[in-house]
């Protein structure tokens, strides 16, 4: 591994509380995350996700997964380790695939970190995966990519604090969720484990609609991105 590749795993071990990454091919890894639910060896969850987008209350995951024995494997690909330390709050194995901090790189490779407290036939099977291959010009968009996107993130995810503030007001819209607002369930949890934002994913449902519709924000202007959205749901009316 080229000394920037390790430098990247250290930083992301160190902002997740992890006592190891490894940057692994992007089929292995899934494998070994698919095989653990499919034997029910492990509680897999999204640290963002489902339809409707929430949040999962880690601390809360981890002591029930770990009261069962079993450890808990958290998909961190929206969150990312710059706004969730999901090791810190209990998991043991924390999966990112670099999708929003390196878009170009998607399907490359997988980051898997483990905790200091993670079972050690798990901690084998991560470390016997084989590892993603990179070129110098990957390795160097990749390095690229992490040191530009805290800044992105923090914009994508401001502008959809404001997106869900604009469609809880809207009065086609009949429900929202987004963990930053405080009505929605995980707000709380989600107030006290991320960092500087709630994610870009802002879902809603307008009237007499059955389906949720989802609204992923950029790092762009958030009044444009409202005034797109007023567009789409103007031709509602």
């Amino acid at each position: 591994m080229s000394d920037a590749l390790e430098r990247l795993c250290a930083d992301q071990s160190k902002r997740l509380g992890a006592a190891l990454t490894r940057l692994v091919d992007a089929e292995a890894a899934d494998e070994l995350v698919s095989g653990l639910a499919q034997r029910r060896a492990a509680v897999w969850i999204e640290s963002l996700g489902d339809m409707p987008i929430g949040f999962a209350d880690l601390r809360a995951q981890a002591a029930d997964a770990h009261g069962r024995g079993l450890p808990l494997v958290v998909e961190n690909s929206l969150a990312t380790s710059f706004g969730c330390s999901a090791c810190r709050l209990g998991a043991d194995v924390v999966v990112e695939r670099f999708t929003r901090a390196w878009p170009e790189g998607t399907g490359r490779c997988v980051a898997l970190s483990a905790s200091k407290a993670c079972p050690s036939d798990l901690r084998v099977a991560l470390a016997v995966l084989p590892s993603a291959v990179f070129d110098d010009t990957a390795v160097a968009s990749l390095v690229a990519a992490l040191v530009a996107f805290p800044a992105r993130r923090r914009r994508e995810d401001d502008a959809a604090q404001v997106v869900a503030a604009y469609l809880s007001c809207h009065p086609l819209v009949v429900a929202v969720s987004y963990p930053g607002l405080k009505a929605n369930p995980s707000f709380r949890a989600a107030a006290s484990q991320l960092t500087g934002g709630f994610g870009p994913v802002v879902d809603y449902r307008v009237r007499g609609a059955a389906a949720w519709e989802r609204v992923r924000c950029d790092a762009g202007d958030p009044k444009a991105q409202v005034v797109s959205l007023e567009g789409r749901l103007s031709q509602l009316s």
